[in-house]
């Protein structure tokens, strides 16, 4: 249970990302997000003209489903929550973004060849596991002060 809060909250994280642009901090990480990314898949020039427009668009509806799903937050607070409607929202999101998923990896399998898709992807999973560290050990220097 722990390690799904925690899980959860890398993945909200990484979606909040892309859509509070405006705040600096979230920038910054989206920043290191890129690089980070980009080193370790190492692209072309033109395989990045093609793929960051694409990853970019990808975030931005990541973002949206995102903020579809976290309207629990909203309607359990005023007591007359629907949990069927919520539960049936949290599923269509998460087949929605896996929609998502397969529709892009099919545009990025034609800009990127499949060893660099595949460090694309690792890179992403590495990225969030290295935000999660840095949120758990925050939390935790945060606990001994």
């Amino acid at each position: 249970m722990r390690r799904l809060i925690l899980c959860a909250i890398v993945v909200f994280a990484s979606t909040v990302l892309f859509g509070q642009q405006r705040n600096p901090q979230l920038e910054e990480l989206r920043a290191k997000k890129i690089a980070f990314i980009k080193q370790r898949v190492n692209m072309t020039d033109d395989e990045e003209k093609a793929f960051w427009p694409l990853y970019n668009e990808l975030e931005q509806k990541r973002w949206e489903i995102s903020k579809q799903r976290d309207q629990w937050r909203l309607t359990k607070k005023d007591g007359n929550t629907d949990f069927a409607k919520l539960n049936d929202l949290y599923i269509y999101s998460e087949v929605t973004r896996a929609k998502l998923a397969r529709t892009y990896h099919e545009q990025f399998k034609k800009i990127l060849p499949p060893e660099k898709l595949f460090r694309y992807y690792i890179a992403e999973r590495d990225f969030k596991e290295k935000v999660l560290e840095e949120i758990k050990r925050k939390a935790n220097e945060a606990k001994h002060k």
